[in-house]
């Protein structure tokens, strides 16, 4: 028996007489790692010609087409309104709707760089059920905290805009599906993670 083996011999001995102690200091440093550990997003990419050597054709059409082609730095959310209690919109739904969106602009919501709607038939459902408002956000979509955090604040203001008035709303584009996704999946690892540590 060699010093290894006297070494791991104390180490268990050690571990077996302060068990509680050692499982409380792997939760602790679990929850530590889950909480401070940078996103995969923040250290991946999910851009296949990075991988590439420039010499390729595909690299470097792809380079010319970026450059030609640059995009657009704003994403456009979209909002879409009806009745909340169903059936075609009237034409005082139309001018409410169009005061949502005249006040939304007033907000002046943090990255909202614009928000326009119309009662022409490029901005209602051909039912006549819907009208959408388009909003442009300043910035791609990435679902990060950001994200998150500005889709609650948009949906939180559009919320307290449509009170009283008879009518629904629902978010899409996206940032809104990125940031939905980024606080499921959040949702999904925290369950994940307590039902992992109680087993």
């Amino acid at each position: 028996r060699g010093k290894g083996f006297n070494m791991l011999n104390k180490l268990g001995n050690f571990i077996t007489k302060n068990r509680w102690w050692v499982i409380a200091v792997w939760v602790v440093v679990s929850v530590v790692i889950t909480t401070f550990a940078p996103k995969l997003s923040s250290v991946t990419s999910s851009d296949q010609t990075s991988f590439l050597p420039s010499k390729y054709e595909s690299v470097q059409a792809q380079k010319v087409g970026e450059k030609a082609f640059p995009q657009t730095k704003d994403d456009t959310e979209i909002l879409l309104v009806k009745r909340a209690a169903g059936g075609k919109l009237t034409a005082g739904d139309h001018h409410t709707i169009q005061t949502l969106a005249n006040r939304l602009r007033s907000a002046k919501l943090a990255r909202v760089q614009a928000v326009r709607t119309s009662d022409s038939d490029q901005y209602i459902s051909k039912d006549g059920t819907a009208q959408m408002i388009q909003i442009t956000v300043k910035g791609q979509a990435t679902g990060d905290t950001k994200d998150v955090n500005f889709v609650k604040t948009l949906r939180d203001k559009v919320k307290q805009l449509v009170s009283g008035t008879g009518l629904t709303t629902r978010l899409t584009g996206n940032i809104a599906n990125n940031a939905d996704s980024n606080s499921q999946f959040s949702n999904t690892t925290k369950i994940v993670t307590m039902a992992t540590f109680a087993l």
